[in-house]
């Protein structure tokens, strides 16, 4: 996104702001089913290990945890970004704003929050599946002592 927030300007503003739209439009129906489905991979895999009286069964249940708080982090605090830089969009479109002295600093404004809170989000489910790998290679080890 840095690129699209660094090279707007007022006659590819509204180019960009469908740009984002796009970006993430395609992302929305897979994030989180695939959120899910790791969670639950992580979770059943606790609930497993917990069942058979391993203690690794905890750092299932953090990397689950981990990865699926990407989802309430989502909705609080991603998507109403996202739903200010559609507004925008429209308001462009139609030509309620002005481009060059409202519009432009907004969509900035908007799209730096949104790089940010991106990052963090993106970490969930990097700490998720590091404490899961954590967890393998400990099993791992016990296996081949």
């Amino acid at each position: 996104m840095p690129l699209i927030r660094d090279f707007v300007t007022p006659s590819t503003l509204s180019h960009t702001l469908r740009q984002f739209e796009a970006f993430s439009f395609y992302g929305d129906p897979y994030v989180p089913v695939t959120c899910i489905a790791t969670t639950a991979i992580s979770w059943a895999t606790a609930y497993q290990k917990r069942g058979a009286g391993d203690q690794l069964w905890t750092s299932y249940a953090l990397a689950g945890g981990a990865t699926v708080c990407m989802i309430p982090f989502t909705i609080a605090f991603v998507l109403p970004i996202n739903q200010k830089l559609y507004r925008l969009q429209s308001q462009v479109e139609k030509g309620e704003v002005d481009r060059e002295k409202v519009a432009i600093k907004e969509m900035k404004k908007l799209l730096e929050k949104w790089n940010v809170r991106h990052l963090i989000r993106s970490f969930m489910p990097l700490v998720g599946a590091a404490i899961g790998a954590k967890a393998l290679l400990q099993e791992f080890r016990v296996c081949t002592q």
